[in-house]
């Protein structure tokens, strides 16, 4: 918790509390509030001294009263005050971390007495639960702790409480993911700040407010436009969309600067011109120097598995963190209308060059974009028709399927297998055919022996860097099936007599890795997969077309001649790369791969 619960005008309204008996009036069931009193005046002259004690003291002064209150519960075994004794201790347990402690106090009573939460209803009540929703946030426990704590929202009447509650609901939503209701929550503490600690407040809410995605923010503020509550309240809303212009300008996101100058431009103080500039700049006119992007396929979970590790590839290819490079990504579906944005968006980040196609169905659109906007695209895979369309620029860093698949295939066959199974991100029906499969199968989940003789097949083809290579081999033994692995899809244990790819660094030898892979191998990172080999070297290659861009931001007319400088220091690019023994596009737009097949009959 960052902030402390020492306030000493807090006393009176706290021991008011305490004796008409509820923090808000909190009911449970038509339950009615209990006053927390002494059964003896000698119980209340020993007790009120020490809670007067407690409230006004600093940390040191609250823990220093651990032995009288501990002395209180001895002398006072059967009183009601005994389980406010054990809040108050309770209380110093979490300020000095100890969860269990805390937890203990608030839970656990005996027969003659009863706990803090099994009490009746009332401020003791409230105070524990407070306790035990801020244990739970401690823990990561958060959907447990917001069911504790938002019922005694605007409920407590105790400054102190009302301040720590409201910052405990706002850090458990954040946990959550409840964006939007952790920004009601940090509304309704900024509300009851106390006089003098207003900076502080706003420091912290600014702190919560950065973990919360940009896109969430802008989401927030158009709901509150939409419920007039912008209208009524505008100091976290001012907080918000200054967050957002923070983000705007560091990622360089036009696209989403425009949109938040248009619409909120009123509340962002001085960061009003900065945000300002960057949205006066045209997501087609906008190129920035050494400024590389990706497009992420998030359709399925073996695209999310492919584009994390394309993006773990070309963050080390590009050197980063500690390089000149900057790297910029988007993420969209199949359909055309996402592919569009998602590029106009990488344009006004200004990409010099992009890499994409992890999902084939993309591909259409983002050569239809590269053709329009005059911007380089490397292609990861192809759309299925073999090479890209006539274009100076786009460019294929893929190994046409006939090539791989289609070698595979025709290997199985020679070896009398007739049913042939394909295992990974599928491709779809008509590739599937024309490849001579009779069916496709993703990595998740993995086929079991049991599917694969259900499916009556022979044998099975793992695609280029799917994931599921050992288990799928293993399925395969227990079937008794042929199996052929794709580019970068081979277990560490390959079957006797399997067939398998060769390509660049590709089947990877752990215990004798090719020297390229010195630098990966020593941050003790784990063997490359294919994807993360793919992305490594499109990252390379886009470094040679991009390094050497001036350093002033391009705009408007002069965007097209750089992105065609670009085109062609991609052309010339030349790197060591993992994936072929070619060094780049040798002046075409297609990177050869010669492919061997080992193990063949």
């Amino acid at each position: 918790m960052h902030r402390r619960f020492t306030v000493a005008r807090l006393v009176a309204p706290l021991l008011w509390a305490l004796t008409v008996g509820a923090c808000g009036g909190t009911v449970s069931g038509g339950e009615l509030p209990h006053a927390t009193l002494g059964l003896t005046p000698k119980a209340e002259q020993a007790f009120r001294p020490l809670m007067r004690r407690w409230v006004l003291g600093t940390p040191d002064d609250r823990l220093g009263l651990e032995g009288k209150l501990v002395a209180f519960e001895g002398e006072h075994p059967r009183d009601p005050l005994l389980r406010l004794s054990r809040v108050l201790r309770a209380f110093n347990a979490l300020q000095q971390g100890e969860l269990e402690r805390a937890e203990k106090l608030v839970r656990e009573g005996e027969p003659v007495r009863q706990s803090p939460l099994d009490g009746p209803a009332g401020t003791t009540r409230d105070l524990g639960t407070l306790v035990l929703g801020s244990v739970e946030r401690r823990r990561g426990q958060f959907e447990a702790a917001l069911g504790h704590l938002a019922p005694l929202l605007n409920k407590m009447l105790d400054d102190f409480a009302t301040v720590m509650l409201d910052e405990e609901l706002s850090l458990a939503a954040l946990g959550a993911k409840r964006y939007g209701d952790a920004l009601l929550y940090m509304e309704a503490w900024r509300e009851v700040v106390d006089p003098g600690h207003e900076q502080e407040n706003e420091r912290r809410i600014k702190e919560l407010l950065a973990e919360i995605p940009a896109r969430e923010l802008m989401a927030a503020l158009d709901r509150r436009t939409a419920t007039r509550r912008l209208q009524g309240n505008l100091d976290l809303a001012r907080l918000i969309a200054q967050q957002l212009a923070i983000v705007v300008v560091h990622d360089q996101d036009a696209v989403l600067a425009r949109e938040l100058l248009t619409k909120y431009g009123a509340l962002l103080g001085i960061y009003g011109e900065a945000v300002a500039r960057l949205a006066v700049v045209e997501t087609k006119g906008r190129v920035l120097a050494r400024t590389v992007g990706v497009l992420l396929a998030l359709g399925s979970p073996g695209l999310r598995r492919r584009s994390a590790d394309v993006v773990a590839g070309m963050t080390f290819g590009l050197g980063l963190p500690g390089s000149d490079a900057r790297l910029v990504s988007r993420e969209a579906d199949a359909t055309p209308e996402s592919v569009q944005r998602a590029m106009n968006e990488l344009a006004g980040d200004g990409a010099a060059v992009v890499v994409a196609g992890l999902d084939p169905a993309q591909i259409p659109t983002l050569e239809r974009f590269a053709e329009d906007n005059s911007l380089p695209v490397l292609l990861l895979t192809e759309a299925g028709r073999g090479r890209p369309e006539t274009s100076n620029f786009v460019f294929s860093l893929a190994t046409p399927e006939q090539e791989t698949m289609g070698r595979l295939e025709r290997g199985l066959r020679e070896r009398g297998a007739s049913r042939l199974g394909a295992i990974g991100e599928p491709l779809g029906d008509d590739r599937r055919k024309a490849l001579g499969f009779v069916l496709e199968r993703s990595c998740f989940p993995s086929p079991s022996a049991t599917d694969l003789v259900a499916l009556g097949l022979d044998a099975v083809v793992l695609y280029d860097g799917a994931t599921c290579g050992e288990e799928v081999s293993q399925a395969a033994a227990g079937a008794r099936l042929g199996v052929a692995f794709g580019l970068g899809a081979e277990p560490p244990e390959v079957p006797a007599r399997s067939l398998r790819l060769a390509a660049g660094i590709f089947p990877v030898d752990g215990s004798s890795p090719d020297p390229r892979l010195k630098d990966w191998l020593g941050t003790a990172r784990p063997l490359p997969n294919w994807w993360t080999a793919l992305g490594r070297d499109a990252a390379a290659l886009a470094w040679g077309a991009v390094k050497n861009l001036a350093e002033t931001t391009t705009e408007d007319a002069e965007v097209k001649a750089r992105r065609v400088e670009a085109t062609s220091a991609l052309v010339a690019a030349r790197a060591s790369l993992w994936t072929t023994s070619a060094e780049g596009f040798a002046g075409g737009q297609v990177l050869k791969r010669p492919v061997t097949l080992l193990g063949g009959p």
